[in-house]
């Protein structure tokens, strides 16, 4: 298996952190800003070339081989369902939506008096139905709110880490097939630490900027990173 990590594009969220340097206002579920929307054009233009055939010994490929089958994959977070959209558009895959690839602790809101995390719903079968029409929801999503429980805790983010790398090799590891996974810089490095066999409370953390991509490959034998935090595609004034 070919597994492409990609960290969404610039959200409100981090626009916010960058102006601020705080939480202050946070959104519990942001949109992709402009600045992020062109970061995902730039994206979506370096995947198909490396996903293209013509292109798989030029430099951009970074070792990606030619696979029968590509699979894009995107949480139910609206950052990464927005960049995962401009990628599914560009390199004509249908946009799968997975319920465990989410950012760690889910979707919530700190109580800015008591400084207490709070879970919140989360948007529903519906809205995504009636916004992103062409988006795959996972046959197991409720109809009410997706998240709809606390905070989630850090001792719960390296199980389901494990259950989504299990998921993904049972699935896709046997016939070589090629995974895209837009997801989020926390649960990147929550799921890198399980590919490596990493203790999750080791004091390391792995650096992910907004739209760049790791390309990690898995053999029978062996386990090849090629490139990590890869964003090189996106010209200066659009890294964030």
């Amino acid at each position: 298996m070919q597994l492409l990590f990609v960290r969404h594009a610039q959200s409100q969220n981090n626009d916010l952190w960058v102006q601020t340097q705080s939480n202050l206002g946070r959104s519990d579920d942001p949109e992709l800003t402009d600045l992020g929307k062109s970061q995902t054009r730039h994206l979506a233009e370096f995947l198909s070339k490396c996903l293209n055939s013509d292109h798989s010994t030029s430099a951009d490929s970074g070792d990606l081989k030619t696979s029968a089958k590509i699979y894009l994959y995107c949480s139910l977070m609206i950052r990464s369902i927005q960049t995962g959209l401009i990628l599914s558009k560009a390199l004509k895959l249908p946009l799968l939506a997975d319920l465990e690839i989410h950012e760690n602790g889910g979707i919530y809101l700190e109580n800015e008096t008591t400084g207490e995390l709070v879970g919140l719903p989360g948007k529903t079968r519906s809205f995504f139905e009636q916004h992103f029409p062409s988006l795959v929801l996972p046959p197991e999503m409720p109809n009410g709110g997706w998240w709809e429980r606390p905070f989630e805790e850090r001792t719960a983010r390296y199980p389901r880490a494990q259950k989504v790398l299990k998921k993904m090799l049972e699935k896709h590891a046997a016939v070589n097939d090629t995974v895209i996974l837009v997801g989020h810089a926390g649960f990147y490095n929550t799921l890198l630490k399980t590919i490596l066999q990493m203790p999750q409370d080791i004091s390391v953390m792995f650096k992910l900027l907004n739209a760049a991509v790791t390309f990690v490959q898995f053999d029978e034998d062996y386990l090849k990173i090629h490139y990590m935090n890869r964003n090189d595609f996106l010209p200066k004034n659009l890294v964030s």
